[in-house]
């Protein structure tokens, strides 16, 4: 019975915040006194007071905020003693019990709690927006960083931080993390995960105004939730924040309840420390005035799962996580998590090889895009495990359909990586279609200089004269190709470009024809007066041209770095230099 009457009381605070009135902004006078409600502990809502300062015209272009000063108590803390609190953003502020907007603006390092108030009704414009993702691949950018919370624009009255709280990780990959979120203007902390529906003490209740809002970008063995407050629910439509998250635009993002469990007070900047409870709906809108979304409405979610087996202690471990799905922020979760995963197993040191094989399942295609390569352990946080992910995220023909990403890694015993430090052939000379023998000196990490001997076959159609001759490693080194003209070419030419690995030693020679393709048909060892009738003839928008590589491979137990050049005398079949060449 008890648990019914609270339920109905819930219900009741619920009804009235939906139905609240709003007291736009042209009624607002310096001096009105109001209050706001904000989480400080757990899931309670409590109140705290303000007065009206002024209005700030035109603070956003062709916008005003509200500027209030806060007074002192609410509970049991003091905003005069930890000024405003990152995580406040979007506290809704009321005069009169009349709605007129979210908290969301403060100075850092100020005395007092002074900050500005984004007015409800330039927030109630998101709700007109469409919530489908039609935005078009070819105009997708990465969100423009901000400046850190604590950077050297200390004088300006700027969005309040928000918390996000970094679950799963440990202190050293935690600085990495905290880098990254503090270009974008949020306020990274190491905390507490997930805490599911009913953790401990906290009462899951309606999502109301005041009570903590969660926007998750990723779930799991790894968790990163944001944390600010709730400014506006009507039905199942909520508003928060005031000010921009990420700059997102149209997104899905889960939105989620979340549990405070402390107010930390520090001279740089105060912050709720919380965690995220249950997923309630998506967030569809972030936009310079707030976010928006749904509750009831599931957002969908890239799963993904990374195997490590330590082949040096002989043990084996599955991580999970599910991200949000962005072109941007998904490649740069997804290899953050992976490098967090791996150090858990292995310290990053200079002492293992790792060999990875990443699979991407999509729709699209009959059989996943399989990326395959190695690296040392040192270098594991610098490599793009998920590369054809970023590639396929930002492909300016269609959106793809990623079901799944596996990524499978093994730890070898030792840290094999090798540099290329000269190369000989025997002899100079060499004929067309006959072999150059070639020694190849690599200087190993650790240990002396070794000798590789390889024949290289130089092609029957080998350009005459002097040619240099290429020795590289192939981690960096990626088949010339065409511009795809359509989006299954182009997942094509994703999986052509992972070719050669890092251990792979190549030998490049340039072929002295030109390749071409014309309305998508590749046309390979044209002569260059056929080159100069189909240019002059067709359109310069259905050709494309490249040079032409000959490129042979050879697989070694080494991770190469370096590339050498040599210059040789290709001979025609007769052992001639041949017309024009030189002797």
């Amino acid at each position: 019975m008890r648990n019914m009457l609270c339920w109905l009381c819930l219900w009741a605070v619920t009804r009235l915040m939906a139905n609240v009135e709003i007291m736009p902004l042209s009624e607002i006078r310096p001096g009105m006194i109001g209050y706001g409600l904000s989480t400080f502990q757990g899931t309670k809502i409590e109140r705290f007071n303000i007065e009206v300062v002024d209005i700030l015209r035109n603070f956003i272009p062709g916008d005003d905020i509200i500027l209030i000063r806060c007074t002192p108590s609410y509970g049991n803390y003091d905003l005069a003693k930890s000024g405003l609190i990152a995580g406040m953003s979007g506290s809704p502020v009321y005069i009169h019990d009349k709605l007129i907007g979210a908290l969301a603006y403060g100075w850092p390092y100020a005395y007092e709690a002074m900050g500005g108030v984004t007015p409800i009704e330039t927030m109630l414009r998101i709700t007109k927006r469409p919530i489908s993702q039609q935005a078009n691949a070819q105009e997708a950018i990465a969100p423009d960083p901000k400046t850190e919370y604590a950077g050297d624009a200390k004088m300006s009255l700027r969005p309040i931080a928000t918390p996000v709280v970094v679950s799963g990780i440990n202190s050293a990959n935690f600085l990495k993390f905290q880098k990254l979120l503090q270009q974008h203007g949020l306020l990274a902390i190491q905390g507490p995960g997930h805490g599911g529906p009913n953790p401990g003490n906290t009462t899951s209740q309606p999502l109301v105004p005041g009570a903590s809002l969660g926007a998750q970008l990723i779930a799991g063995d790894l968790d990163i939730t944001a944390i600010g407050t709730a400014t506006w629910v009507q039905g199942n439509e909520v508003l928060g924040f005031g000010h921009p998250f990420l700059g997102l635009g149209i997104c899905q993002v889960p939105m989620t309840s979340a549990n405070i469990a402390a107010v930390i007070a520090t001279s740089e900047v105060s912050f709720k420390l919380g965690y995220s409870l249950e997923t309630l709906g998506t967030l569809y809108h972030d936009r310079l005035t707030g976010v928006y979304g749904q509750i009831g409405k599931r957002c969908p979610m890239l799963p993904m799962q990374v195997h490590i087996k330590h082949l040096v202690q002989k043990t084996s471990r599955t991580f999970n996580v599910e991200m949000i799905q962005h072109h941007y922020f998904t490649p740069l979760l997804g290899k953050l998590a992976i490098a967090n995963f791996l150090e858990a197993e292995e310290p990053i040191a200079n002492e293992h090889t790792i060999r990875f094989c990443t699979k991407i399942f999509s729709t699209d295609t009959k059989d996943p895009i399989v990326w395959i390569n190695q690296a040392g352990t040192r270098l594991a946080v610098e490599t793009n495990f998920l590369e054809p992910l970023e590639k396929l995220l930002n492909n300016p023909f269609a959106k793809p359909n990623i079901s799944q990403i596996e990524v499978s890694i093994e730890i070898l015993p030792q840290l094999q990586t090798a540099k290329i430090i000269a190369v000989r052939a025997n002899p100079i000379q060499v004929q067309q279609g006959e072999n150059a023998a070639l020694e190849i000196a690599i200087q190993p990490l650790y240990g002396e200089v070794e000798t590789l001997c390889v024949e290289f076959s130089v092609p029957k159609d080998a350009g005459l004269g002097i040619q240099p001759l290429i020795v590289a490693g192939g981690g960096k080194v990626r088949p010339p190709q065409f511009e795809p003209e359509n989006y299954l070419a182009y997942i094509n030419a994703i999986q052509k470009s992972n070719q050669y690995q890092a251990n792979h030693l190549l030998i490049i020679l340039v072929k002295p024809q030109l390749q071409l393709a014309c309305q998508g048909q590749t046309m390979p060892d044209l002569p260059g007066s056929m080159v100069g009738n189909l240019i002059t003839n067709t359109s310069t928008r259905d050709i494309q041209m490249m040079p032409q590589f000959y490129i042979q491979a050879l697989e070694t137990q080494y991770i190469l770095t370096g590339a050498m050049q040599l210059m040789v005398q290709i001979l025609d079949k007769d052992g001639k230099p041949g017309a024009g060449a030189e002797e």
